[in-house]
């Protein structure tokens, strides 16, 4: 009996024995040094119906020290690789021949997309990015005047990798944007929202420098197609439409008097009012922007309480045409609702949206929208009028 009771426990200590072999290294593991780090990409559109697909891959070796700067003598610190496929994933496979290293997308912070694509359409390639496990939701989306591939070839002197300049230009610290491929995804799967997309193009090279990237409006989709372009200028009534304005500076002349007077955003209060009238919503929206000011340049005495008002009344009326002239061109040309006024309906009328959301263009483009804007100036500066008029200039 006792030689049994060893036996079995001797089979028992060498079986635990083999099972550590199994358990020891990282049998899948993947060092840093075999991986191809994206760093941004871009989709074109190719002959035959393909894609061409492209990828700023870093080259670590050359990325030195510091935070940003030009390349360095030994060349630029990436490199792109480009290839053409059936569809996103065949491409991705054909820059992998390319490549001795594993494409590695985890890092990737900024997704090109070139405008004769967009037009074409973007639901099938943002499907591939929503199954892949290595997507970074929080990447930012771009489209771009031309083939996207074009930019990531570009370089920037303020940035290493130029495709973190590119980004920064649209979605830096000053900037209002919130677009990144988990929020373009939820738009185009949400029935009655549309999407948006920033814009970048290169801009006219100044006197021996070469081109670089410049904000050039928006992208205004609809049904995941790109339908048409919002200027820079009708860009910034979309974000006050969607409530999403936290940094502006606008600057306003005064009827009568020479000179101009530019103000600092600093906060918005708004309020969004729905009802229904003869079966159809209607929409009422009043903003109260609040507003310092950060030049003068007219003969307005800005201590003086009846100058403010005046200036008040003036800063009010240009947010609100600029608003209004945002939402005519996608009420009546796009018939595109980018501005989430279908969520506001959704969530008031929830039973009624059951019905309207089925044919939501039409709805959209009929709505009656009255917009109120109250600006209010906070701060006037260390003095009211400006220190480059004489007494007799000034009117108090």
């Amino acid at each position: 009996m006792c030689k049994k009771k060893r036996g079995s426990h001797l089979a028992l200590g060498i079986l635990l024995g083999c099972s550590l072999f199994g358990l020891a290294g990282c049998w899948d593991r993947v060092e840093v040094n075999d991986l191809a780090i994206s760093m941004a990409a871009s989709i074109d559109s190719a002959p035959g119906g393909k894609i061409r697909y492209s990828k700023q891959i870093a080259i670590p070796g050359r990325m030195g020290g510091g935070t940003g700067g030009p390349p360095t003598s030994q060349g630029p610190p990436y490199t792109v690789l480009s290839a053409v496929g059936v569809d996103m994933k065949d491409a991705m496979q054909n820059i992998q021949k390319k490549l001795s290293r594993r494409l590695f997308l985890a890092h990737r912070r900024l997704f090109l997309i070139g405008e004769p694509l967009a037009r074409k359409g973007i639901k099938d390639q943002i499907d591939e990015m929503s199954r892949n496990p290595q997507t970074r939701l929080r990447t930012n989306v771009v489209v771009t005047k031309g083939e996207s591939l074009d930019y990531l070839k570009m370089g920037y002197p303020f940035e290493r990798v130029p495709a973190e300049g590119l980004r920064k230009i649209l979605y830096g610290e000053q900037s209002n944007f919130e677009m990144d491929i988990k929020e373009l995804m939820v738009t185009l799967a949400t029935p009655g929202s549309e999407a948006f997309v920033p814009i970048i193009t290169l801009g006219p090279p100044a006197t021996g420098a070469a081109k670089s990237f410049k904000a050039d409006g928006l992208a205004v989709f609809r049904s995941g197609k790109m339908v048409g372009t919002l200027t820079a200028h009708q860009e910034r009534g979309v974000l006050w439409l969607r409530n999403q304005i936290n940094r502006a500076t606008i600057t306003i002349g005064v009827p009568g008097h020479k000179g101009k007077i530019s103000m600092n955003l600093l906060r918005v209060q708004s309020d969004y009012g729905i009802k229904k009238i003869n079966g159809h919503p209607a929409m009422y929206i009043r903003f109260v922007p609040e507003d310092d000011i950060l030049e003068n340049n007219t003969d307005l005495d800005l201590s003086n309480p009846k100058n403010i008002a005046l200036v008040e009344r003036i800063f009010s009326a240009k947010i609100q045409r600029e608003i209004k002239e945002s939402l005519d061109i996608l009420q009546h040309r796009y018939h595109s609702d980018i501005v989430k006024f279908g969520d506001r309906v959704h969530h008031a009328y929830p039973q009624e949206w059951n019905t309207w959301v089925k044919h939501w263009d039409r709805e959209f483009a009929r709505m009656p929208v009255t917009v109120v804007v109250n600006a209010k100036v906070r701060r006037v500066g260390m003095t009211g009028p400006s220190l480059t008029r004489m007494e007799g200039e000034i009117e108090h």
